[in-house]
């Protein structure tokens, strides 16, 4: 006779801290993200607020963050304090990251008083248009004044409708950046049609005068995007005076100097927790869709040849990545979508995103593999190597949508993508998030159909029961069936179906299902030693509550038959204990179910004998 007592062993993890100590850089599980600024719920509501404090992780956008409350932006109770400071309120733990484009431009400069902007205390600062990354251009065939419309140039092939120009470049001529409307034609010498003093930031770069044969390019742009346009981030960036404050600057030098003086001068961005680097790529053509072997690294107006562009590029990259570290305040985090190649940049990045893993697991930018005997382009060896190659603590986002779906209200909806992607990404420790940016968008590929939801899954907090409920990892990811992931945790499992079949994965002991409401047929709060999972599907399981075992069991031969007799489990609550026998040690099986005392006669033939264990029961779980 013998009592069995399952121990589960326990990892000690010490937490990372930024230096805003309240922040926490290592939650528990299951760890989840939201970007950007929210429609669905709509962030000027305290709702919205309060939905996006529920993650552990945002990034915010520059003008949102300092925003006031009051008025329209309602912060419930906090009309005195800004967008930002009222989410550390809601959430002091959660990780708020500012939204920056590495080198390009695709919002309305703005340095308003209250500090949303591109301004620190009652100073602004400036992107000086000579710091934009053109293409090889032509010149102007005659002078302008500073009231012409129509651009007089010698080679019409250099330029297309809704171009941002930039007129200037030529020893001490004024620059000036301007948007053709129209053409006279598509090659040869002709005229543009054009709105001049594009980008003036307030007037500092106006309408001017240009000289005959003076330079005119157009601006490069990012991904089909005129808006978007690019900074030159390498080291052929002209170093100017624009801001005297800061000194001569390049583009890189600007940007970081920027962000480093704004959060460590400016109280309301101080207790931020980083920057995230949107476009952060080293190959250019991932992220300049048009024309990426005709672009002017050098300010010559000619055009330079690939290989020397992409390792300008690559340069700069890198080299951004760094200013920006060696300037944050200490503790800061910094980030980039994609952050690229961990072994170039890991040094300086706490981490990347991949955008857009869809309802198979896949992502059409990463461009690596990672299911056994799958072709496909899968993000986790991309994921993964961050995970191990970033600078601590390692911060990295993964998130999920379906290409699949074509509302908003099915895209919401389709849990078991969700399921599936949130599994899949709790293979390792990065933070989890789920939107409508593949909505409608059968190839997977990168749409921008931005990430304007901040919805909330059972999955994430239990059905309501707190966020971090599965506590830390225990152990490494393993493959119960081939293609089949687990992950077990101090409080429950996480299994990820990656195979395009139905599984049933036994599970060694008993857990609890979810006891939820949007996927009820899923998450029915059953008990179970084993699950099916459908293909491309993922399941969260909780451990049964922690029920003590039933001591002291002992038998005694009775005339007829055997008794068994136990002292109670120590564990309130317990409603009945279950038998279990067998003929040999470790082959029991069970016997008797729900017995609601410490003793059971069981019969038995005369020289017959078993040995037995037992085991309490409470809610459906055992001990």
């Amino acid at each position: 006779m013998r009592v069995k007592i399952t121990c589960i062993p326990a990892i000690l993890l010490l937490v990372a801290i930024t230096a805003h100590a309240q922040t926490d850089t290592n939650p528990k599980f299951p760890r989840v993200a939201t970007v950007y600024s929210k429609k669905y719920p709509a962030e000027n509501y305290d709702s919205g607020k309060k939905a996006i404090a529920k993650y552990n992780l945002y990034v915010s956008g520059l003008g949102w963050w300092g925003l006031p409350c009051g008025g329209d932006v309602n912060c419930s109770g906090h009309a005195s304090s800004s967008v930002g400071q009222y989410w550390k309120i809601l959430n002091p733990k959660q990780i708020d990251l500012l939204y920056q484009h590495s080198a390009f431009y695709d919002s309305p400069w703005v340095a308003p008083s209250n500090g949303c902007g591109y301004i620190i205390g009652t100073t602004p600062y400036y992107q000086d248009i000579r710091w934009l990354l053109c293409y090889a251009g032509s010149t102007l065939s005659m002078a302008m004044s500073a009231t012409d419309t129509v651009v007089h140039v010698n080679d019409l092939s250099k330029f297309a409708y809704d171009d941002y120009v930039l007129i200037g470049g030529i020893s001490t001529e004024h620059d000036e950046l301007v948007k053709i409307k129209w053409l006279s034609g598509s090659s040869g010498s002709g005229t543009l049609h054009v709105l001049r003093s594009q980008f003036n930031q307030n007037g500092k770069f106006p309408a001017v005068t240009h000289a005959a044969n003076d330079y005119i390019r157009s601006v490069v742009y990012q991904q089909g995007k005129h808006r978007a346009l690019a900074f030159n981030m390498t080291s052929t960036c002209p170093s100017t005076n624009i801001n005297p404050s800061f000194g001569s600057q390049t583009w890189n030098e600007f940007i970081t100097t920027f962000w480093s003086t704004k959060m460590a001068d400016d109280s309301l961005w101080g207790n931020a927790d980083g920057i995230f680097f949107d476009n952060f790529v080293l190959v250019p053509s991932k992220t300049i869709s048009t024309n990426p072997t005709k672009i002017d690294y050098t300010n010559t107006n000619t055009a330079t040849a690939k290989a020397t562009g992409d390792l300008y590029w690559k340069n700069g990259m890198i080299d951004l990545a760094n200013e920006m570290r060696s300037k944050l305040p200490s503790g800061k985090l910094l980030m980039g979508n994609t952050g690229d190649s961990v072994s170039f940049v890991g040094a300086y990045l706490n981490g990347g995103m991949v955008e857009g893993v869809d309802q198979n697991g896949h992502n059409s930018f990463t461009g690596d593999s990672t299911f056994p005997g799958d072709s496909r382009a899968d993000p986790a060896n991309f994921y993964n190597g961050w995970i191990a190659g970033g600078s601590s603590p390692v911060t990295f986002i993964y998130l999920g949508s379906s290409s699949a779906d074509t509302s908003l209200a099915m895209e919401q909806t389709d849990y078991k993508a969700m399921r599936f992607e949130l599994t899949l990404s709790m293979m390792n420790n990065g933070y989890f998030a789920y939107d409508e940016f593949l909505m409608g968008n059968q190839g997977g590929n990168l749409n921008g159909a931005g990430h304007q939801s901040a919805w909330w899954y059972d999955e994430y907090d239990n059905a309501g029961a707190g966020i971090g409920y599965l506590g830390y990892p225990i152990g490494d990811t393993t493959q119960p069936i081939a293609g089949v992931y687990r992950r077990d945790f101090d409080k429950g499992v996480a299994i990820c179906n990656t195979t395009g079949s139905t599984v049933t994965v036994h599970l060694g002991k008993y857990f609890k299902k979810i006891n939820g409401a949007q996927a009820p047929t899923i998450n029915n709060g059953a008990t179970v030693d084993s699950v099916t999972i459908a293909a491309k599907d993922g399941i969260i399981l909780t451990d049964c509550a922690n029920v003590q075992p039933p001591t002291n069991l002992t038998t005694t031969r009775l005339k007829g038959g055997i008794r068994v007799d136990w002292t109670a489990s120590t564990t309130a609550g317990v409603t009945s204990y279950n038998l279990y026998r067998g003929f040999l040690p470790g082959a029991e099986t069970l016997y008797k179910t729900g017995i609601t005392g410490t003793t059971y006669t069981d019969s038995v033939a005369p020289g017959i004998g078993y040995w037995y264990y037992a085991k309490a029961i409470i809610s459906g779980c055992d001990s």
